[in-house]
């Protein structure tokens, strides 16, 4: 849930920071938990452009995260992580055939180990679920727009009634630090995880909290109790701060400059449950579940609700369960269960909304 970080929502080729430029790609990575796949869909054509399993077989892929170089983590619930390269030449030839053998859709998904986009697969303990890339190391220190080296991927896994956070290699997998966060545990362990700028790790327990803090320089663990006791859906973020959504319309926010919390202004109307939700240019899009299902905006500043979008708009809306943006600003709302699974994309300038469907019972959070 959330898994959100502030290295962007969906992988894209240019940085606007350093010029801009053409978009080279951009996807947007959903989950088909049921099938143990993840869909990789342009988010300028709307196609889905391949599919990969994400484990061996049971494997019950939810929480993405994309880094820099647009490649996708995915961790399993039944107790892995695994690396897909976002475009061929982030992908590893391994068969001795020539070029590099990967899904061309949905329905030609390689069986386990047959395509050389999925990188690798690291077993962790079950109930695992956050992922959250940080931003690596500037190959070039002193040219800002020289690209990145060196990133890791942060993740969990609960363990008796504490969970431990996990470090992992971004080339290789393999775990280079762990931690045990005690009381971490509140049956599902933390729920959704997200970095800030400073690459530390922020997470929050399943139904309850803690909110959980470990530091990317020295693993030094903070834990910081909710004052509203309901923790469901997570970010971080572009100013650092955690968003906590829960039931009843309840959704808080942790600014650890201050360290204080600030509890959204939410019309009572709204009584939602606040599920996966990303922030950009000062708006924090949530995807609320029970009536009135929809996608919810708030201001990330003011705390302060903007809107909600409906059914009128989202037609058949079914069972929402994360929000994303994409390049073209554009709201991607995951639908584990409308049409058997998809997701909705508003347009927020134009109000427009289009449906890109053939999933399956997609559960996706996070940073997708």
């Amino acid at each position: 849930t959330g898994d959100s970080s502030t290295t962007g929502n969906v992988d894209t080729g240019v940085d606007t920071d350093c010029g801009g430029g053409d978009i080279q790609f951009s996807f947007i990575w959903i989950s088909n938990s049921p099938e143990g796949t993840v869909s990789k869909i342009d988010t300028e054509t709307l196609v889905e452009v391949a599919r990969y399993r994400t484990g061996p077989q049971g494997s019950d892929p939810s929480r993405t995260s994309v880094n820099l170089k647009g490649d996708v983590a995915v961790t399993n619930r039944d107790g892995s992580i695994t690396k897909i390269g976002a475009i061929d030449d982030q992908c590893k030839e391994k068969n001795g055939q020539p070029g590099i053998q990967t899904s061309t859709g949905p329905n030609d998904v390689l069986a386990w180990g047959a395509d050389e986009c999925v990188l690798w697969n690291t077993a962790l303990l079950p109930a695992s679920r956050p992922a959250a890339w940080t931003s690596g190391e500037l190959i070039d220190p002193q040219n800002p727009c020289s690209g990145f080296t060196g990133e890791k991927v942060w993740t969990s896994a609960p363990t008796g009634n504490d969970a431990n956070v996990y470090l992992l290699d971004g080339e290789t997998g393999a775990i280079l630090d762990q931690v045990l966060v005690p009381g971490a545990n509140g049956g599902l362990g933390i729920y959704g995880g997200a970095v800030d700028q400073n690459n530390d790790f922020w997470g929050v327990t399943y139904s309850a909290g803690p909110l959980v803090h470990v530091s990317y320089d020295n693993m030094a663990v903070e834990t910081i109790p909710l004052p509203i006791g309901s923790a469901y859906g997570f970010t971080v973020d572009a100013k650092g701060r955690s968003w906590v959504g829960g039931w009843d319309g309840n959704l808080q926010r942790y600014d650890p400059m201050t360290k204080q919390w600030t509890k959204a202004t939410i019309p009572a109307q709204y009584q939602v449950l606040s599920r996966g939700m990303n922030d950009v240019d000062g708006d924090l899009w949530i995807a609320a579940l029970f009536e009135p299902q929809g996608l919810m905006r708030v201001n990330t500043d003011t705390a302060n609700f903007v809107e909600h979008i409906g059914s009128d708009k989202l037609v058949g809306i079914e069972t929402p369960t994360g929000a994303s943006v994409d390049v073209q600003g554009k709201v991607w709302l995951v639908d584990q269960s409308k049409g058997g699974g998809g997701a909705f994309v508003y347009n927020p300038m134009t109000k427009e909304v289009q449906w890109v469907g053939g999933l399956n019972g997609p559960y996706t959070y996070s940073d997708m």
